[in-house]
């Protein structure tokens, strides 16, 4: 069992493994490729074990609350963010094919292919296997 002081160190380090985290994903929605919604949704993971502030800051904020909440409550992401989201791997993963085949001789070269495009599989395949949040009808 731990004490309230070894709870106390844990709380610290979440606490600031969550801003870290807060200030990548920041970064991460302004700069192209660089996935800004993994971070938030690994910053909020740090604050649920550390600040219950921060969290309910995080789940509630204007801009990226919604798309955290609907993944905390059942795993769920749009069907817009997961088309943006899978579209961005497949660019960015081609970026490093190329590179990888066009400036590369090492004989290593095809074993890093093969990592990577086992990489990018499982992506995608993670991502499309999600659940799609369907935007609710509007009654009129």
């Amino acid at each position: 069992m731990e004490t309230k002081a070894e709870k106390g160190r844990w709380s610290w380090i979440f606490r600031i493994c969550g801003l870290f985290l807060l200030v990548i994903g920041i970064i991460g929605y302004v700069t192209p490729f660089l996935p800004g919604t993994f971070f938030m949704i690994l910053a909020t993971s740090c604050f649920a074990k550390s600040d219950e502030r921060l969290e309910a800051w995080m789940l509630n904020n204007r801009w990226f609350g919604p798309t955290l909440t609907k993944w905390f409550a059942d795993g769920s992401m749009s069907l817009k963010t997961k088309i943006l989201s899978i579209s961005m791997i497949v660019v960015a993963f081609g970026y490093s094919y190329f590179t990888l085949l066009t400036r590369s001789a090492s004989p290593s070269r095809w074993l890093i292919l093969a990592i990577l495009v086992a990489c990018q599989i499982a992506l995608i395949y993670y991502l499309w296997t999600r659940p799609t949040h369907l935007p609710s009808a509007k009654k009129t």
